[in-house]
């Protein structure tokens, strides 16, 4: 048996990777099947196969390369709303609280006290406006909550919104009538 004009040589399990085609014209022909794990050498590839993985090679550059481009283009546009990120604008009009009780969420707090939300004291659009009088109200109660609560010698916070108002809009002036006993 001869492969291209070099002899064949079979060692050991080779045996089992031999095929006979017994219906070729030219007679009986065999064929070494080669395990997946072997790979032709340089050597061994002809110029048209060396061309063919060339040209894959060549087809998978411009790919990467047009995907490349695009993912920096992507990455690199502004945010599509319009907005710029960042910190907020700093807030205006502040009399009585301070920009750390506002982060803290004092506003949130007021608003479940009151059982109301952000437009019981604030104009719609314009919170730094003062021309609704519960925002005015408001300031006085915050500044007799606090004055209240510096009365206390350990500093801490005794009396807030919620002591009076309980969720409500208006306090309570007088507990709740008590329910009559079942008899």
């Amino acid at each position: 048996m001869e492969a291209k004009g070099k002899p064949l040589e079979i060692k050991g399990n080779d045996l089992e990777n031999i095929e006979t085609n017994k219906d070729s014209p030219q007679g009986d022909s065999y064929r070494v099947r080669q395990p997946l794990s072997v790979r032709p050498t340089a050597a061994e590839i002809g110029d048209s196969q060396r061309r063919l993985v060339y040209d894959k090679q060549m087809r998978l550059l411009p790919s990467l390369a047009s995907l490349a481009i695009f993912s920096a283009v992507l990455l690199a546009q502004p945010p599509q709303d319009g907005k710029k990120k960042g910190p907020p604008p700093p807030p205006k009009n502040l009399q009585v609280l301070t920009p750390d009780d506002l982060r803290g969420g004092i506003m949130q707090k007021f608003a479940a006290a009151l059982g109301g939300n952000c437009l019981t004291c604030h104009v719609q659009g314009d919170f730094a406006s003062d021309t609704n009088e519960h925002k005015v109200i408001a300031r006085h109660m915050i500044t007799m909550t606090k004055e209240i609560n510096a009365k206390f010698p350990d500093g801490m916070e005794h009396v807030t919104c919620y002591t009076c108002h309980r969720g409500q809009h208006e306090p309570a002036m007088a507990p709740p009538p008590a329910d009559k006993p079942a008899q």
